[in-house]
């Protein structure tokens, strides 16, 4: 088959992005454009100012996620319904032989039933949970089985359904995944207990580029403590902290630089950071940064010597794990999700029970006293990471692709 039009669907996509989802989309956006595709982006403008414009990607859709401004009652109704129309726009003026989902989060049920409702095959890229649950908290769907209180508005509402029946559903599609791949065997086993058919449906690793990783710029701390991520209360940064907070009367610690780098959508969970930061900075350095761009990673990586991951859920692929690990960080993390199809206790990794604040203390005290062990858990990291190379991983995906598309 010859290589075509992909029309790729995300509610997020660089410069505007929360995590690893978005820049993994860029990255396989990137690779099959590389090789010959022609991917045409369909996102919103992420809540901000549009940046310039940009070829091949349209910001034309509307995004509610939590931690956003929360929209009116109408905009909440019409937001999605406006989506599904844009939707179907582009797939009229748009001849791609396939639909690539990547996170459809935000962007209403509307449009989620409008994809699955196309004529071209969908393929996701499942890289969380999401789906599992992607109708149930929809405003639109809610409100059709909602039951209104009056009876007036009883008959307003049957008025409306039946009026607006022919033009948009009233019930949700079931979703389709056997097209799909999902980014851990973790992810798919999921999906499989929660009824999804799944059989048959491929595995393909997010990948990084290693090479990146491999040289720095500037002098390394190996005595830094690094978080990078996601600051939200599921990646667990307060049990980083409150394990840090349980040694900083250790003479090892007096001095130490901790570093917690990510965006942070929850501003409530954000504030408790910060007040617990401030708590334990006595006698250590704890640089609380934000979000940086993606460009000044691999120097943020070589500048630190121990990775911390304490995810509190089941983490389903961390790509952030991975690039500290080509890194050469020695890794101390939980092993929940997807992450135990990468981590080894005691070869590539210090594994931890979650939100266990004493154990990860007592890890972080061993690397932190025990140089050998921290330079042969770098060497286990950076020898475990070959496997999970970008351009093989974008190869599997543009081989799944052909295979659906024929």
């Amino acid at each position: 088959m010859a290589r075509s039009t992909i029309l790729v669907l995300t509610n997020l996509f660089p410069p505007h992005y929360f995590g690893g989802y978005e820049l993994a989309c860029a990255d396989v956006v990137e690779g099959l454009r590389k090789r010959g595709w022609h991917p045409l982006v369909l996102t919103s403008s992420g809540g901000t100012r549009l940046p310039p414009r940009e070829p091949a990607v349209l910001r034309l859709l509307q995004l509610n996620l939590p931690g956003m401004a929360t929209p009116r009652r109408t905009m909440a109704i019409a937001g999605p319904i406006w989506n599904r129309f844009v939707l179907q726009v582009v797939s009229s003026l748009v001849s791609a032989r396939i639909l690539h989902v990547f996170n459809p989060s935000g962007l209403g049920g509307l449009l989620l039933d409008g994809i699955h409702s196309q004529p071209r095959p969908v393929v996701h890229d499942v890289s969380d949970p999401w789906l599992l649950d992607a109708f149930r908290g929809d405003f639109w769907f809610n409100f059709v089985k909602s039951r209104a209180g009056t009876r007036p508005k009883r008959i307003a509402k049957a008025a409306l359904l039946r009026g607006i029946r022919q033009l948009l559903p009233v019930y949700p599609i079931a979703l389709d995944l056997t097209k799909s791949y999902f980014r851990s065997h973790f992810l798919k086993e999921q999906f499989a207990r929660n009824g999804m058919i799944v059989d048959g449906v491929p595995i393909i690793h997010h990948g990084i580029r290693i090479a990146d990783f491999a040289t720095c710029e500037t002098p390394v701390d190996r005595s830094a403590i690094l978080f990078a991520g996601r600051i939200s209360p599921e990646k667990g940064v307060h049990v980083m902290l409150q394990a840090v907070g349980l040694l900083k009367d250790k003479p090892l610690m007096l001095g130490r630089r901790i570093s917690v780098v990510g965006p942070s959508p929850d501003l409530d969970y954000w504030h408790t950071v910060q007040k617990t930061a401030r708590q334990i900075t006595s006698s250590m350095q704890i640089d609380l940064r934000g979000q940086i761009p993606r460009r000044q990673v691999p120097n943020l990586l070589a500048n630190h010597g121990i990775f911390v991951l304490p995810a509190v859920w089941d983490e389903p692929f961390s790509i952030g794990l991975l690039e500290a690990m080509a890194a050469g960080l020695a890794v101390v993390a939980t092993s929940t999700g997807g992450s135990s199809e990468v981590l080894r206790d005691g070869e590539n990794a210090l594994v931890v029970r979650r939100d266990d604040p004493r154990e990860l203390a007592d890890a972080l005290l061993r690397v932190l006293s025990d140089d050998d062990l921290r330079r042969r858990l770098a060497r286990g990291a950076r020898e475990s990471v070959r496997r999970f190379d970008l351009d093989q991983s974008i190869d599997a995906i543009e081989s799944h692709i052909h295979h659906v598309a024929t």
